[in-house]
């Protein structure tokens, strides 16, 4: 199978997922979504012209992905996750899940009851100390 992925943030992290997600051949990069315009359009270009998008929700509808990659500030995980999961997809969040304990908690429930999964990014977790 190959999952159509939305990649949202392309900070340092959002940018070295996506260009994995690019090299991958199991996953197909459906878009890329950002505030910021120059960080969007020259990680498009370079990952031969992804659909880029200012506004998550119209991205969420037009790419149809089947995983959302969260690498968005803390405060935003919430929103996208619960947005992600009741849209259907699965999602991989860079850590922390959420920012306190409640939010996380709703979003492994409703992940939990639309039977999707939730990966989160923590970085060298199995490199020896």
């Amino acid at each position: 199978m190959i999952y159509n992925v939305l990649v949202v943030g392309v900070g340092n992290m959002g940018s070295s997922h996506a260009r994995a997600y690019d090299k991958i051949d199991r996953f197909n990069l459906v878009g890329l979504v950002s505030r910021t315009p120059k960080k969007r359009i020259k990680l498009s270009e370079e990952l031969n012209n992804t659909p880029h998008f200012d506004n998550f929700d119209f991205a969420l509808e037009h790419t149809k992905p089947d995983v959302v990659s969260i690498n968005s500030y803390t405060e935003s995980h919430k929103e996208y996750a619960i947005k992600s999961l009741n849209y259907g997809a699965h999602i991989f969040i860079e850590k922390p899940l959420a920012e306190n304990i409640k939010d996380a908690e709703e979003i492994i429930e409703l992940a939990k009851k639309n039977n999707k999964k939730i990966v989160v990014g923590y970085i060298l977790r199995y490199h020896p100390t």
